[in-house]
């Protein structure tokens, strides 16, 4: 029987970006939601309330995963799924800021070790 493997961990560096998110302290978890969801709207080009609605649309039936407990972090994982692989590539060089100062982790590094993106492209 094959073994589930969730969305995200299909991408080694959205599956540690994901670890690494799930591992904050939840106070730390909603404020990278938020600049998430703040920079997905800008990825995306949508108006801000159409956008805002579609977060209203993801709300979670069923309390299972890591992430459904906090709305914010809830909307923020569910947009990012529905990104593309550039789109996500572009939101986490965006966050890379607030995830560097709460881990000490440069993510435009690791991805750049990874091979996904060229040192062209690094977040300043």
């Amino acid at each position: 029987m094959p073994e589930y493997v969730r969305w995200y961990d299909k991408d080694k560096y959205l599956g540690a970006f994901m670890m690494l998110l799930e591992n904050l302290p939840s106070e730390i978890q909603v404020e990278v939601a938020n600049d998430m969801l703040l920079n997905i709207h800008l990825i995306l080009k949508e108006k801000h309330d159409n956008f805002i609605n579609s977060l209203f649309e993801t709300s979670p039936i069923f309390y299972k995963r890591w992430y459904d407990f906090s709305p914010a972090l809830h909307s923020a994982v569910e947009s990012m799924q529905n990104l593309n692989k550039d789109q996500r590539e572009e939101l986490i060089l965006m966050i890379s800021d607030i995830i560097f100062k709460y881990t000490n982790k440069d993510f435009s590094e690791v991805m750049e070790k990874l091979g996904t993106i060229s040192s062209g492209q690094k977040h300043e």
